[in-house]
């Protein structure tokens, strides 16, 4: 017999990685984007598509709903099998396009109305330059807040409720910071702007030509003597790339996925518009997933004795999908149950005996349904003339 060979101590240290590594992605918040409703428009589709890019890679980005089969109780129940912590619905009306949030399975949920938008292809049409990369989406995106002072219960219902959204990112490390989200509050309009970007980190000290011949852009020599003549020639440069901000600069503390980027090295960081784009204002505030009690609501506002009626008032709690089956079986297999019942119980019904003749005796005369009765008949007055040839035929009859 040969000898068992155990497992050595590398493979079980990659074994123990791997299951950290798995924990640590479990803890990540995880979320869905769906649409919802029957009078989801194109526009609103395109607008769910390009926010599903906005949370990758954390998220379901081919998910489908079937209007048919699938409820919202569908998503909220199987939210703990697969890790999910949020639901963003996407719904349309007649009035506008609506974009809520809830986090599961206990909530609160918000309601947003999109007063504006902006699709991604709108955007990277409007750039003269576009950037894209591959692994632009491998890493989730670093959020910023802005004049978000906490002051009112509202702000703090939305700051927490996007802080969740998308996973903390460490910025010790530059390469996991690819893109970023941003949120602003705008006190007048009180309405909430939503917009994403891409991060580019350009070195300072190299002058344009030699930016072109790192990145592997070969330049158009035609107009110049040599290669002296082109490095040496700064008057192509446009103003708005000469000219950077001072605040943009700073000392690259650590190496870069860049070419030309080296670290210590002076260099500036530019934000480039991927899209969507949206203008949001807050309507309503529930306190549980998808239902519970009104916290806020922007057209409506009740008193406290209202409140506290609608508190006192039990209601009968909604039924979930396993119980709402099993209701509906029980209600079958009773219906079922008494059916037998009445087969058993029926007493045995009278039956009609056909009437039978004999030979002698012969069937009824059959009344014609279209007959009218004898009273309605009238009897006409007959002219001399008609009585004489009356008199006429009773004599000839006599006769013979």
């Amino acid at each position: 017999m040969g000898r068992k060979h155990s497992k050595g101590k590398a493979a079980k240290n990659a074994r123990k990685n791997q299951m950290s590594h798995e924990e640590e992605l479990a803890k990540m918040p995880h979320s869905i984007v769906i649409p919802w409703g029957k009078k989801v428009g194109k526009g609103a589709q395109r607008l769910l598509q390009d926010f599903r890019k906005v949370m990758e890679p954390f998220t379901a980005s081919n998910i489908k709903v079937v209007r048919r089969r699938n409820r919202i109780w569908d998503f909220v129940t199987n939210a703990g099998v697969l890790n999910v912590t949020n639901i963003i619905l996407f719904t349309q009306t007649s009035k506008g396009i609506y974009f809520r949030v809830a986090r599961t399975p206990q909530g609160p949920t918000l309601t947003f109305k999109i007063l504006n938008y902006a699709l991604n292809s709108d955007i990277v049409s409007a750039q003269r330059r576009p950037v894209a990369f591959p692994t632009m989406h491998l890493n989730s995106p670093l959020a910023v807040f802005s004049n978000f002072k906490k002051e009112t219960p509202k702000e703090q219902v939305v700051d927490n409720m996007f802080h969740n959204l998308f996973p903390d990112v460490d910025g010790r490390n530059l390469n996991s910071i690819r893109r970023m989200v941003f949120l602003n509050y705008n006190e007048e309009d009180d309405t909430f702007s939503f917009s994403h970007y891409t991060t580019k980190i350009i070195p300072t000290s190299i002058s344009k030509p030699f930016k072109k011949i790192i990145k592997k852009k070969v330049p158009d020599l035609s107009r110049f003597k040599d290669m002296e003549d082109y490095i040496e020639n700064a008057g192509l440069l446009s103003e708005s790339e000469i000219e950077e901000g001072q605040n943009s600069k700073f000392e690259l503390p650590q190496p870069i996925n860049s070419r030309g980027v080296l670290e210590g090295e002076e260099v500036s960081a530019k934000l480039a518009e991927l899209g969507p784009r949206m203008i949001l204002q807050l309507i309503k505030v529930e306190s549980g997933c998808f239902k519970g009690e009104v916290l806020y609501h922007r057209y409506i506002q009740k008193t406290k004795k209202e409140i506290e009626k609608l508190r006192s008032v039990k209601r009968t709690p909604k039924l979930t999908p396993g119980k709402y089956r099993k209701q509906k079986e029980d209600k079958e297999v009773k219906k079922i149950e008494q059916e037998k019942k009445k087969e058993d119980v029926a007493p045995p019904r009278a039956v009609k005996r056909k009437h039978s003749y004999n030979d002698e005796n012969e069937p009824p005369a059959k009344i014609c349904k279209n007959a009218l009765p004898l009273k309605r008949f009238k009897r006409f007055k007959l002219s001399k003339q008609n009585k004489k040839n009356k008199n006429l035929r009773t004599n000839k009859q006599l006769n013979t």
